[in-house]
């Protein structure tokens, strides 16, 4: 999934790849994606399902702390209840809405400004509908400031590939500052995936919900 989502901003040459590219009937990527986009869905999934637990560890909660807690709870427990199979299809669908948005702007010249307006409500709209927990909300955040800077640095070492109009400049490297919400977007769908196995390695004979 990841290099054909990645495709929506290749075609519209929001970034040229150096190495390993991959051209197939219009789809723009490359094979280093396959291995990047893993290592961000390992990464981030793994720490998700690490605060869910940790938010459903103490459920004894009394006093002052207990309406927090309970908040904390029911915004735990919906999104997982609510992973299943069409859950996840239907986020990745608006993830490709978001991005395909993202490009069109793109292609047509808008302002980066505007561009940072329209993506902004999209993505936080995703986080609402497809997660809405607190910790989902935080990771989330910290993919979108943490993966455009990781990207950073795989440009200065690797230069692996390199955007064409970017607008943040880094020890001479640029990056496209609105991509951090392509990133906060594309985490609601990863959230409901790393759930979803989650919750069968957890309950192993149990049918995946359809």
């Amino acid at each position: 999934m990841g290099p054909l989502l990645d495709g929506i901003h290749g075609r519209v040459q929001l970034l040229e790849y150096d190495w390993a590219r991959l051209e197939l009937v219009g789809l723009h990527s490359s094979w280093s994606v396959i291995a990047l986009l893993g290592t961000f869905y390992a990464v981030f999934g793994g720490a998700l399902v690490a605060l869910d637990t940790l938010a459903l560890g103490d459920r004894s909660a009394s006093g002052a702390s207990a309406p927090a807690r309970s908040l904390l709870l029911s915004r735990t427990v919906a999104p997982i209840a609510g992973a299943t199979v069409p859950r996840m299809a239907a986020a990745a669908g608006a993830t490709a809405a978001l991005l395909q948005l993202s490009a069109a702007l793109y292609a047509r010249g808008v302002p980066y400004t505007v561009i940072h307006a329209a993506l902004a409500p999209c993505a936080l709209g995703c986080w609402a509908v497809f997660d809405g927990s607190l910790q989902g909300l935080l990771m989330s955040s910290v993919a979108a400031v943490a993966a455009p800077f990781a990207s950073e640095i795989i440009l200065m070492q690797l230069g692996l590939w390199h955007y064409r109009q970017p607008d943040v400049f880094i020890a001479g490297q640029g990056i496209v500052s609105w991509v951090m919400w392509c990133y906060f977007g594309y985490t609601s769908s990863l959230g409901l995936l790393a759930r979803l196995l989650w919750r069968q390695l957890q309950q192993p004979d149990t049918q995946v919900e359809l």
